[in-house]
């Protein structure tokens, strides 16, 4: 793990943030708007798989042993606005996003806002 002005940034790259943003579309496009996407099922299946073929180290870090189970909690219960569940996961993404550094795309808070 980096530091970035004291926020610990973890950099783990594409293998991490995409099924995590992935997550995020569906996950927030539901809660936002209250559209349940035609592939959500798909899209979750397919992040929890991803996620789960994470080295052990970089799922330990991410907290990931948490999300997975969640995630495949929210495939057998469907997405449900009431779902504790759901915020649960809407918050776990969150705090991934914000403590994932994707190599060569700069953040909000960088110095430098050049795309390697």
């Amino acid at each position: 793990m980096s530091r970035a002005k004291g926020t610990a940034v973890m950099s783990y790259g594409a293998e991490l943030a995409d099924p995590v943003a992935d997550v995020r579309d569906v996950v927030e496009t539901f809660r936002t708007y209250g559209v349940i996407t035609a592939d959500w099922h798909e899209v979750l299946s397919g992040a929890a798989e991803a996620l789960d073929r994470l080295p052990e180290d970089v799922q330990a870090a991410s907290r990931l042993p948490v999300l997975i189970p969640r995630l495949r909690q929210l495939l057998r219960s469907g997405l449900r606005s009431e779902d504790p569940v759901l915020q649960e996961v809407a918050d776990h993404i969150a705090d991934l996003l914000q403590e994932t550094r994707i190599p060569g795309i700069p953040r909000p808070d960088d110095d430098r806002w050049e795309f390697d």
